[in-house]
């Protein structure tokens, strides 16, 4: 007989809360794993104890070759398959060779200290890295419970309401409990991002954002007028050909995006926007353009955007692979830069949607493609736009745009 590994998660009510089997688990186990903190608990239990903290990866393997014949219990703090070591156990271990004893998570604790019903919350752990995507979430979802760093982090609650308040996401009201976990757990503050970043509080901590009840997060996909970004010499990819453009390239949350000849760069904070748990690599090389990339940046508050000042397709060697790729100004280089693109389909394949004003840029484009025996799905896009003329209206056409759309 194969016994199974054994997780115990212990939380505030530490062995109080732990239900009999667990209890006989442990007094029964011939190995007993965890924190030093955890393992004190039972100084009575005789066995092997295993003291583990952050060398926890390194001792696996000596989990992992048991006897089949020991009773091992590893102990955890809360439910340690949220961010935990039991998380870190199912990983390499199939599930019916695993026990688990679970008691809530640190979070939920907070949320029930808090008074607060969480059914509706996102979790978020400082464990995982959700710092790239927390204005993200906070857009998004009315609550969010966080299990926040150390004060040496960017997680701690003080950090997260500063960011929070750059972004202008001041409307919000802000919950921490301390000392979670432990007996002497409580809420140390509730009120607002303001006040809680200029304060300090204890190194285990939980933050809780709540929107108003009746806040509703913006529409996704938003596409917005030309003139709410800064943008230079008409160098903009226009709001109905960016929104032709989006529903061809198909951002998804995770995407990895490039934006290549990024001009202003209304596509790349936009795409960021949609990819929010991804990144979208701004490509430019004029100094005067990436101030603005940089100006639009700022002011939508977009953290997963990263511009870099180059050339293509010399300034695309060292970026990780894409998931989408979008061409508005090639500088003179489109075909080096759709050798480079077809090189990167080696690795994985990608979409790509790029633009032409210039007709012999259509064409070049299109022979490239059918010497490379890709198919190109290509629109051209008249828009008019409405003025008054006199007492009447009439329509005005804007400068004809091809779009040219090629998976790789």
């Amino acid at each position: 007989m194969r016994y199974p590994l054994t997780i115990v998660g212990i939380g505030k009510t530490r062995r109080a809360g732990l239900c009999t089997a667990a209890l006989n688990a442990i007094q029964e186990a011939d190995q007993l794993w965890g924190s030093a903190a955890l393992i004190d608990l039972f100084p009575e239990v005789e066995t092997q104890k295993i003291v583990i903290d952050r060398n926890f990866r390194e001792k696996l393997p000596s989990l992992l070759d048991r006897g089949s014949d020991e009773k091992i219990v590893v102990l955890g703090s809360g439910d340690p398959l949220f961010h935990g070591i039991g998380a870190t156990i199912m990983q390499h271990f199939p599930a019916e060779q695993v026990k688990l004893y679970l008691q809530p998570t640190f979070i939920q604790e907070a949320f029930a200290m808090a008074g607060i019903p969480w059914s509706d919350a996102v979790l978020l752990s400082a464990h995982a890295d959700f710092l790239p995507s927390f204005l993200g979430y906070v857009r998004r979802y009315r609550k969010i419970g966080i299990l926040c760093g150390t004060e040496k982090t960017e997680s701690t609650p003080a950090n997260l309401a500063a960011r929070l308040l750059k972004a202008g996401l001041n409307d919000l009201i802000v919950t921490v409990c301390g000392n979670i976990g432990s007996a002497d757990s409580e809420v140390f503050f509730q009120g607002t991002v303001e006040a809680c970043a200029g304060m300090d509080f204890p190194v285990l901590s939980v933050m809780l954002i709540e929107h108003a009840s009746d806040w509703q997060p913006a529409a996704e996909g938003i596409v917005r007028p030309d003139d709410a970004f800064v943008h230079r010499r008409g160098l903009i990819t226009k709001r109905d050909i960016r929104a032709l453009c989006f529903s061809r390239l198909a951002i998804q949350p995770e995407a990895l995006v490039w934006d290549i000849g990024a001009g202003s760069g209304a596509v790349s904070v936009e795409a960021a926007e949609r990819a929010w748990r991804g990144q979208v690599i701004a490509i430019e090389k004029e100094p005067d353009l990436i101030e603005c990339i940089q100006l639009n940046q700022q002011r939508f508050s977009i953290e997963n955007l990263r511009i870099i000042q180059g050339s293509a397709p010399d300034a695309l060697s060292d970026l990780p692979q894409p998931s989408a790729v979008f061409i508005g100004g090639s500088g003179g280089n489109l075909t080096g830069i759709l050798d480079h693109l077809l090189m990167r389909r080696q690795t994985a394949p990608f979409k790509l949607v790029m633009t032409f004003a210039l007709i012999e840029n259509l064409i070049d484009a299109l022979n490239w493609a059918k010497a490379h025996e890709i198919a190109a799905d290509t629109i051209q896009a008249g828009i008019h736009e409405t003025v008054q003329t006199g007492s009447g209206t009439r329509l005005v056409p804007k400068n004809p745009i091809f779009i040219v759309e090629m998976t790789f």
